[in-house]
């Protein structure tokens, strides 16, 4: 199995199709951006629907104007739920800091 699918979880794996769950495969990779166009443009991968991209904000221009990519922009966290917790761990660092003690998520 191929690198990067190894680290995602499989959906369905049948002869020809393998749709796969990669949660932030593409940042911080070095190079996984570069192979999945490779495994696009030689068969390998027969299609991709992407939400993160390797120079976010920036979509690599390779992947523009392929046929067999779908690009959406990062839509992960856009749901009211998720929002209002990003809303409220703010509010919980921004306690924490002005009560002199270490925000619950900080990051150094």
């Amino acid at each position: 199995m191929a690198p990067l699918l190894q680290r995602s979880k499989p959906v369905l794996n049948r002869r020809g199709a393998v749709i796969a769950r990669c949660r932030h495969t593409a940042r911080n990779r070095g190079g996984a951006e570069a192979a999945l166009v490779d495994a696009l443009r030689n068969g390998t991968i027969a299609g991709a629907g992407l939400d993160v991209d390797e120079g976010e904000p920036q979509v690599s221009p390779e992947l523009i104007p392929m046929e067999n990519v779908v690009l959406l922009p990062h839509l992960g966290s856009a749901t009211t739920e998720t929002r209002v917790a990003m809303g409220m761990m703010v509010l919980d660092n921004a306690e924490a800091f002005f009560a002199g003690e270490t925000p619950p998520n900080r990051v150094a």
